[in-house]
């Protein structure tokens, strides 16, 4: 399988409705083209920060009923990776070996383990690591 795996922060920004941030814009351009070619994906990781943070963080706050809408909405576009039995241990080698947070590693991995050939991230680690792209659609 190849794809695009869509990083949190991307996904919080396409679900702001600020406009005069221009990461919004963006954001919405890539998910929305992601949408229409059918080759992005979300990991649980992303949907599990993706709520947290619509939860505690956003003005206005966005309560369960409405946050369980948006999720909906994303399950029911973008295909959703989940951890496997070897996640883990493939994250804490991306820890060692290429110095990735914790956090990065598990998407890192999980985007490795599927097949997945570019993540969409606010803050790429660098340019690629072991057949996984990074792209920022902010720069």
């Amino acid at each position: 399988m190849s794809g695009v795996l869509i990083e949190t922060n991307v996904l919080i920004r396409a679900y702001q409705t600020d406009v005069q941030d221009p990461r919004t814009a963006k954001a919405k351009a890539a998910v929305e083209d992601l949408a229409r070619r059918g080759d992005g994906y979300v990991a649980l990781q992303n949907l599990d920060e993706f709520a947290a943070v619509l939860l505690k963080r956003s003005l206005p706050a966005v309560g369960a009923p409405r946050l369980r809408g948006a999720l909906s909405g994303i399950e029911g576009v973008f295909g959703v990776l989940r951890p496997g039995a070897r996640t883990l241990s493939n994250a804490l080698y991306g820890v060692e070996k290429h110095r990735l947070s914790f956090w990065d590693s598990m998407i890192w991995a999980v985007a490795r383990e599927n097949g997945i050939d570019e993540v969409l991230t606010s803050e790429p680690p660098r340019e690629e690591i072991e057949g996984v792209r990074y792209r920022n659609p902010f720069a």
